[in-house]
């Protein structure tokens, strides 16, 4: 089967999965057949996640000369079970962290999710994201 929809998850969808979503759009362009979105897990307006993406993933990628597209909804989006559905590939950013909010809100889903090993801001996210969307970007690419 084609992978033709990939849906990138992380917690708050601030950080990790909209930077993995913007590299990989940016890496597959020219490929209007596929859609990559990304949401958050446990999108929390008290946990401060309410902005648009964080600063630090915006520099990084306009450090690579990549501009967002426009398609790239501009606030956190929590996950539905629908975004589920709708997904060819789902991906997981961070095993540790995200197994367990995976297992409790979509248990159902939880061996159909691809876990990346990606940890959050202070674990130096972006290194581990350009790696793994560079991977599943390539041709016969998985992780």
């Amino acid at each position: 089967m084609a992978v033709t929809n990939i849906l990138l998850l992380c917690t708050g969808n601030d950080f990790r999965s909209r930077f993995s979503e913007a590299l990989l759009r940016h890496l597959c362009r020219g490929k209007p057949e596929l859609t990559v979105r990304s949401a958050g897990l446990q999108v929390d307006p008290a946990s401060g996640n309410v902005g648009p993406m964080a600063k630090e993933a915006l520099e990084a990628l306009r450090e690579r000369g990549i501009e967002l597209d426009p398609g790239i909804q501009p606030m956190p989006r929590q996950v539905e079970e629908r975004d589920l559905e709708q997904a060819d590939l789902i991906i997981a950013v961070d095993a540790a962290a995200h197994r367990p909010m995976v297992h409790s809100g979509f248990p159902a889903w939880e061996d159909r999710i691809s876990f990346w090993g990606v940890k959050d801001l202070g674990d130096h996210p972006l290194t581990g994201c350009r790696k793994r969307v560079g991977t599943a970007a390539r041709p016969g690419g998985s992780e």
